[in-house]
């Protein structure tokens, strides 16, 4: 009987999850794109509450005068800008008109407990591939610099330079192109601006 009851007690502990079992550390840093708008998911019972308030600053945005449109079901809001509002033909720094533009943002991009930012910048398919690739990188790079400088202080924000890979429509004429030639910027909600607006 002694020897049931032990092996019972053997089972239950390899099912049991450890007294001191830290939660589980997500990089976001290393995630993709895509990865980073999918995370974190929103219980169901929570995304009313969540798409309300991401409603609420796509309408903000949008009285800025910025693209803002909802994205993941009304749960993430994304701005996308012209690159040629930013920068300059092949610079990899924002440029002075840039700067106005980002300036508008800033606001929202510093409230790190609520957003956790993507930007995401892409090219069009003129030129050498490597050279978009670094050109997006290198520029992404910039939009955070700015913001953390704006901000004061490092802001919650994942840069990534996605060069042609992602083209909103065909390379075949000059609108096209520059149709391609973007920035966007995610607002995803953070788990605690989650928690905030479920209390």
């Amino acid at each position: 009987m002694k020897k049931i009851f032990s092996l019972i007690l053997l089972c239950l502990s390899a099912t049991l999850p450890a007294a001191s079992a830290a939660p589980e550390v997500v990089d976001e840093m290393s995630m993709t794109l895509e990865e980073n708008i999918a995370y974190p998911r929103i219980a169901a019972k929570k995304a009313a509450h969540v798409r309300k308030a991401m409603t609420e600053l796509r309408r903000k945005l949008a009285d800025r005068k910025f693209r803002a449109t909802l994205d993941r079901d009304g749960e993430v809001v994304c701005v996308t800008i012209p690159a040629a509002d930013l920068f300059r033909a092949n610079s990899r720094e924002v440029s002075p008109e840039g700067r106005r533009v980002l300036e508008s943002l800033t606001r929202y991009v510093s409230h790190r407990e609520q957003f956790k930012v993507l930007v995401a910048v892409h090219s069009d398919d003129t030129g050498d591939e490597q050279y978009s690739d670094e050109l997006t990188s290198d520029r992404a790079n910039a939009i955070d610099d700015y913001f953390n400088s704006a901000a004061g202080r490092e802001v919650n924000l994942i840069p990534y330079g996605i060069g042609r890979d992602e083209p909103v429509g065909g390379n075949a004429t000059v609108k096209s192109r520059a149709a391609n030639r973007r920035v966007e910027i995610f607002f995803v909600p953070t788990i605690a601006y989650i928690k905030h607006l479920t209390k």
